[in-house]
């Protein structure tokens, strides 16, 4: 697939699997919305990349917040994506404090789960009128029901499972369209979240949900996905 006309929005693009993402679309010359928490973040753009010969513009909100002027400000400039990658997320362990894991519940499904909403649900009329679009929201195997046989990790789990039924619920707004929806887990992988006893490296992950692309999974449209593998819930 040719990516150069196309446009992408990344969430958590500065580090991890979603700097891999942004790597990888640079390298396929197409245009780029970069996505992070703070200004000071956009060094790391500068310092890898001559501005002006790539087609990258850096966006700098707080997930947990409300940030519709910057959706706003991307629309006006670069109108609506064709590929959405809402990766951002926080991970929050659990606590023997209600109150305090309740606190950490909240903040997870703030960033986890209402900000990826809300991207979508404010361009969502824009992609009903593409003839290609794709929605991935970067989940984890932590929020498969099926697979929790260990328990802990209370918010992290819980904003991932709602990410998840989220993603079921989006596929079934646009399945009258050209639009498919994706959740998808990357992986156990080298970052700062999964740590260096991970077992795959970010370029792995890149190329297992960037598989979401491929015409021949729109039939996987409001699955959860492990590259070409259909995940249990």
């Amino acid at each position: 697939m040719d990516l150069s006309k196309l446009t992408v929005l990344i969430t958590g693009s500065n580090t991890g699997i979603g700097f891999g993402f942004l790597k990888y679309f640079i390298e396929q010359k197409a245009t780029v919305i970069a996505c992070c928490r703070k200004k000071s973040y956009f060094n790391l753009f500068y310092g890898e990349y001559a501005m002006d010969s790539v087609k990258l513009y850096p966006y700098a909100f707080d997930l947990s917040e409300d940030f519709q002027d910057s959706l706003e400000e991307i629309k006006k400039k670069h109108g609506c994506p064709d590929i959405i990658i809402n990766n951002g997320g926080i991970y929050k362990n659990s606590t023997d404090s209600f109150e305090e894991e309740w606190k950490r519940i909240e903040e997870s499904m703030l960033i986890n789960v209402k900000a990826p909403m809300r991207i979508v649900n404010f361009f969502k009329g824009d992609l009903l009128s593409k003839d290609w679009a794709r929605v991935i929201n970067v989940s984890s195997k932590m929020g498969s029901l099926n697979d929790n046989t260990s328990g802990n990790v209370l918010p992290y789990r819980i904003s991932k499972s709602s990410l998840n039924m989220l993603t079921i619920n989006q596929s079934i707004q646009f399945e009258n369209s050209n639009v498919k929806v994706f959740t998808v887990h990357p992986g156990w992988i080298k970052t700062k979240m999964g740590g260096e006893s991970a077992l795959d490296e970010i370029e792995t992950a890149v190329k297992r949900v960037l598989s979401c692309l491929d015409k021949k999974q729109d039939q996987y449209s409001g699955k959860f996905m492990f590259g070409e593998e259909v995940l249990p819930w």
